[in-house]
């Protein structure tokens, strides 16, 4: 790793960046942490988020325990036991595409081992199509006729191969988990399995920050296989040269694409990025087989 890469991403400038760069690129322990930890909920941007929690909408919840989970905060550094109450008694996860988000932001932030938690994964998982993937769970009859059979969808399946990158960095591993591993290595990760040469969703090959439901980018694509020990593998070879096709010569990662409202400062499109670079150097630690 670049020293002057590190550098750049552990400066107090962007607490967020910091901590989650401290938490799992460096594996640092808590009294390392405390400082970044004590920095990020001195920010603007932390109470911002505090108060889309407090807005008590699905959609601002859910967006909410994503942004504290992505800058590496947990239920040990912040009360946020109301907020995932709320959400899981008033959607039971079920918030159209984004269950798969919830559920990783919960495990992230320390409630894996919830029972209501891990009832609803064991559940979700029984429903892989026989292709490995997830259905799509639109009520639109235009791209979704529950009289026709469909594909699954690589948007919503891409998240749950988030999920389960997640549950094994926390020593979990799912019964599907193969399966759905072969979802994405059957097509080289991004591709048509009826055109090897077309991705399977325009823009999936650029980079994208912050997740939502059904957009990802490159970067979170590659650390998942990674994370799941894939990384290495020949089917992964074109996503790779897709990812690095945004560095940058001084190995910094551009960010190409973003939501037109993200719901956490994330930096400028087309410019350099710290998110970004972070996911590339955690991809790369874990395709290299360090956890």
């Amino acid at each position: 790793m670049k020293n002057h890469l590190l550098d750049w991403l552990l400066e107090e400038t962007k607490p967020e960046v910091r901590l989650r760069t401290q938490a799992e690129l460096l594996k640092a322990d808590r009294e390392e942490t405390e400082k970044s930890i004590n920095l990020v909920k001195n920010t603007k941007m932390f109470d911002k988020n505090m108060a889309l929690l407090n807005e008590q909408k699905p959609w601002s919840v859910c967006y909410g325990l994503t942004a504290f989970a992505e800058w590496g905060l947990t239920r040990n550094d912040v009360d946020i036991d109301k907020y995932v109450d709320w959400i899981i008694e008033n959607t039971g996860f079920a918030i159209h595409c984004g269950e798969g988000m919830l559920l990783r932001s919960l495990v992230k932030l320390g409630y894996g081992d919830d029972k209501r938690v891990e009832n609803e994964m064991n559940a979700i998982f029984t429903g892989l199509n026989t292709d490995g993937g997830f259905q799509c769970i639109s009520n639109n009859k235009k791209i979704n006729d529950p009289k026709c059979s469909h594909k699954s969808c690589y948007r919503l399946t891409a998240t749950y191969l988030l999920l389960l990158a997640e549950l094994k960095l926390h020593g979990i591993s799912l019964p599907c988990e193969q399966r759905l591993i072969e979802y994405f290595l059957k097509r080289d990760v991004l591709f048509r399995t009826d055109n090897m040469n077309e991705v399977v969703v325009s823009g999936y090959h650029n980079t994208y920050f912050p997740t939502d439901c059904i957009s990802h980018g490159i970067q979170k694509i590659v650390y998942a296989m990674s994370v799941l020990g894939y990384g290495n593998r020949p089917e992964c070879k074109r996503a790779w040269n897709f990812a690095k096709q945004h560095m940058m010569e001084n190995g910094k990662y551009i960010l190409t694409a973003r939501p037109s409202k993200p719901y956490f400062s994330i930096g400028v499109k087309g410019k350099e990025n710290k998110w970004i670079t972070l996911y590339m150097l955690l991809a790369e630690k874990y395709k290299d087989g360090r956890y």
